[in-house]
């Protein structure tokens, strides 16, 4: 017998487990969960999670989860949305490389727009990193 190990909390209410297995949440202990980062999911892709938040989960810095809830819209959109400044959203492929890098230029780019106020007027912005090379941000 062996213990499935969990990896992540899929909208709130089951577990992706070591082996890529679906389990509901209420099978694993409270404790056994608390570093486990949570994942929305949109149901039309509930079949393809597995696949898609294992190369998630080995891309990321592996304390993302304390800075941004992580959204899987598709394979072609992923969304960070900052734990401190909701209305600040990352977005990036499942395929894309995702370094500390990055995410500290994206973290630079929220700074500039604070400073400037831009959250203050309630609207989203974007930090968009699925161009070559560049982050484009915008208006939601």
């Amino acid at each position: 017998m062996s213990a499935y190990d969990p990896v992540c909390c899929i909208n709130n209410s089951t577990i992706l487990t070591t082996h890529n297995d679906i389990f509901p949440k209420d099978f694993f202990s409270a404790t056994s969960l608390e570093d486990v980062p949570k994942i929305a999911v949109f149901q039309e892709n509930a079949a393809e999670v597995p696949s898609f938040v294992s190369s998630l989960l080995h891309e990321l810095p592996s304390d993302f989860n304390q800075a941004y809830n992580l959204e899987l819209m598709n394979e072609h959109c992923v969304r960070l949305v900052d734990k401190q400044e909701p209305n600040f959203i990352i977005a990036f492929t499942v395929d894309q490389k995702k370094s500390p890098l990055l995410l500290a230029q994206c973290e630079s780019v929220k700074k500039n727009i604070a400073a400037r106020a831009g959250f203050n007027k309630g609207a989203k912005w974007i930090a968009d990193t699925r161009f070559a090379g560049y982050i484009v941000a915008y208006k939601a």
